[in-house]
């Protein structure tokens, strides 16, 4: 049903709960994968600059948060792992690449990360519910 499973992982509650759904549909397809997509924030503010204890390269960042995903046992199944830069918003960003992905299931959190750009805005995954073409699993 759901080979290509894409999870779209910002670090949140929500999202590490998304990948745990995932794991659950991976479990029903002998070869399914599981992309982890990360849309990477152009610039950081200086509140985040500020909040961080030391200093950590962008990719070392990525790669720490790629590793408490893949800690969620996916049984068989594989992982892969994207990363984009952030073009217009996030939101735009990973509707953009599940078009291109050939995703079957798109699985998102229903908050991220931002939850001042949620109130003010929506929710990312409201926005990309209404423009993916493949089935989306929103997961509180």
């Amino acid at each position: 049903m759901f080979t290509h499973i894409l999870v779209a992982a910002d670090g949140s509650d929500h999202s590490f709960r998304a990948c745990e759904k995932a794991a659950e549909l991976a479990s029903l397809e002998e070869d399914a994968v599981i992309e982890l997509l990360h849309v990477e924030l152009r610039s950081r503010s200086v509140q985040d600059e500020l909040e961080d204890e030391k200093p950590h390269s962008p990719a070392e960042e990525q790669q720490q948060l790629f590793e408490q995903y893949k800690a969620v046992d996916i049984g068989a199944a594989q992982w892969k792992e994207t990363v984009i830069m952030e073009r217009e918003n996030v939101a735009s960003s990973i509707i953009d690449y599940t078009k291109e992905s050939g995703a079957d299931v798109l699985v998102i959190g229903s908050r991220g990360r931002s939850s001042l750009q949620t109130m003010v805005l929506g929710s990312v995954s409201h926005k990309v519910m209404k423009y993916v073409e493949v089935p989306v699993l929103i997961v509180k």
